[in-house]
C-alpha cells in the first residue's frame, strides 16, 4: 500500500495537470458544438399573445384559433379522437413576404410545446387529420413565408390526455434561429 501511496505523491503535480489540462480541453472543444446547437435550435423565442401578429423573417403569424379535443370528452367521442390522448387543433395565419419574388419558397417548422412533469414536450403536427372534425375550406399544406398570399394552415397535433394544459404553439424560420415566435 505504501509503494502506491508513494508513487502518488511522487507524481502528484503531473496527475494534477493531466486532470486539469484534460478537463479544459474537453471543456474548450465542447464549447462549440454548444455555440453551435445554441445557434441552430428555437433557444430565444418571442411570446407572441391570442390576436397579436409575430414576425418572423419577412414573414408574420398570428394564432386564430386552439382548440384541444380530449379523448374522454363529448367533443372528444363526438369528432372520434382516441381514448388516452388529445387532438391540439390549431389554426395559424401566415402572411408571406409581401415582396418576395413569386414562387420564393422560404419554409418555417411549426410545433406544439407544453410543460410535463419532465420538463418541456414538444410535439410535430400530424401529416392528416387524426379525427373527424371538419377540415377548413380552403385547405394550405405547409409552412411557406417566402411568397404568395395570406393564408390559414391547420394543423393537428396528438398529445397524451392532458398533454395540451398550458401549451404553445412554437414557429422556426432555419433562416431566423435560434430566433422563433412563441404562439398563445
Amino acid at each position: 500500500m505504501n509503494g502506491l501511496r508513494g508513487w502518488f505523491r511522487s507524481n502528484a503535480w503531473a496527475l494534477l495537470a493531466v486532470v486539469v489540462l484534460g478537463t479544459g480541453a474537453v471543456l474548450y472543444s465542447f464549447a462549440f458544438d454548444w455555440q453551435d446547437y445554441q445557434d441552430g435550435n428555437p433557444t430565444q423565442p418571442v411570446d407572441v399573445a391570442r390576436g397579436e401578429v409575430g414576425e418572423l423573417g419577412a414573414g408574420t403569424f398570428e394564432l386564430t384559433d386552439l382548440i384541444v379535443l380530449e379523448g374522454g370528452s363529448a367533443d372528444g367521442r363526438r369528432y372520434e379522437v382516441d381514448e388516452g390522448t388529445d387532438v391540439v387543433v390549431a389554426d395559424v395565419r401566415i402572411t408571406p413576404d409581401p415582396e418576395g419574388v413569386a414562387d420564393a419558397y422560404e419554409t418555417c417548422d411549426i410545433y406544439f410545446h407544453a410543460p410535463s412533469p419532465d420538463g418541456e414536450r414538444e410535439w410535430w403536427a400530424s401529416s392528416s387529420n387524426p379525427t373527424t372534425y371538419p377540415e377548413p375550406e380552403v385547405s394550405a399544406y405547409g409552412c411557406n413565408i417566402g411568397s404568395g398570399p395570406a393564408y390559414e394552415l391547420r394543423l393537428y397535433f396528438t398529445v397524451p390526455a392532458g398533454g395540451a394544459e398550458d401549451g404553445w404553439v412554437l414557429v422556426s424560420s432555419p433562416a431566423e434561429l435560434p430566433r422563433a415566435l412563441r404562439l398563445h
